[in-house]
């Protein structure tokens, strides 16, 4: 199992996280109250924790399903640990745009959104994914900053335009695209983070690097605070697969291309899958937002 906190894995036996002491136990892993962590049993029924009083008010993106058709379709879901979901996803005619707002910048739910609406219409309108992703860049600046400690507004990015075999693929931060066949499975993207700069140049081990609080930081990003850069390729669908693209909130608990291979498995409808790969982040803890987006290539 991983731990639903620092994401290390541990045996499916252990009580507590080996590197950070988090209990492992069903109830610890899957609170039913954003703030505190208290299980099901300490929220009444007007929805506030027995514990800290906290009540959380639902909100449209807390579960957002679009499916646009059997081969292509995508899932986003606040998890089990946050009291908003500040993932955003638009599928649109042979396009998809995955945002993940940067949880410790202002007004990140807004970040995600700007970026993704604003990156979707540049390519509906025939741009190229360099400037879809800059127009998204501007969209970001151009929220309010509020004073305080948090960084400006700001958000991760990863999108495709799908078009005669051939996937166009943009992406600054750690949200990830993923080309799954059997025998074939990669991953598309390289992720723009702290943990795969330390492991990639071997100054430490992927356990050592999970454990520690920098796991999740990424290094490149949309925002006031962020340059201009962002990566792309073009990816030619080699034959029958699935084109997934996967906030950190699934991957984190899928680590492996070959786990998230085993998890798509042969799809015959998207937003099935779709479903399943969010669920199944949620059973393992649902420590993050959650997000998945699959074209199904036949």
């Amino acid at each position: 199992m991983l731990c639903p906190s620092c994401t290390a894995a541990m045996p499916d036996d252990d009580a507590f996280c080996e590197e950070c002491g988090t209990p492992l136990s069903s109830a610890a892993a899957v609170p039913d109250c954003p703030r505190c962590g208290a299980g099901a049993s300490r929220i009444d029924g007007d929805g506030y924790c027995a514990d800290c009083g906290f009540r959380r008010t639902p909100h449209e993106r807390d579960h957002v399903e679009i499916g646009l058709s059997a081969r292509f379709a995508g899932v986003s879901d606040r998890g089990r640990r946050h009291s908003s979901n500040e993932d955003y996803l638009v599928l649109r005619a042979g396009l998809i745009v995955l945002c993940d707002g940067v949880s410790s910048s202002q007004d990140a739910a807004l970040a995600s959104k700007a970026a993704g609406d604003a990156a979707a219409d540049s390519l509906e309108a025939g741009r190229s994914m360099k400037e879809a992703i800059a127009g998204a860049q501007a969209a970001v600046r151009r929220l309010p900053v509020k004073r305080g400690d948090a960084d400006a507004p700001s958000t991760t990015i990863v999108a495709a335009r799908i078009s005669s075999g051939i996937a166009e693929l943009g992406w600054a931060g750690d949200s990830r695209a993923y080309w799954i066949a059997p025998g074939a499975s990669r991953q598309l993207t390289i992720d723009d983070s702290w943990i795969n700069e330390v492991v990639s140049s071997g100054q430490m081990s992927l356990a050592e690097a999970l454990a520690s609080k920098n796991a999740h930081a990424v290094t490149r990003w949309l925002g006031q605070d962020a340059g201009n850069d962002a990566s792309f390729m073009e990816f030619r669908l080699p034959g029958p697969g699935v084109l997934l693209l996967s906030s950190d909130g699934l991957w984190n608990y899928a680590q492996q291309t070959g786990e998230m291979e085993e998890l798509v498995g042969t799809p015959a409808d998207a937003l099935t899958v779709a479903r399943k790969l969010v669920d199944y982040a949620k059973e393992r803890g649902g420590a993050d937002n959650v997000t998945a987006a699959l074209w199904i290539e036949t």
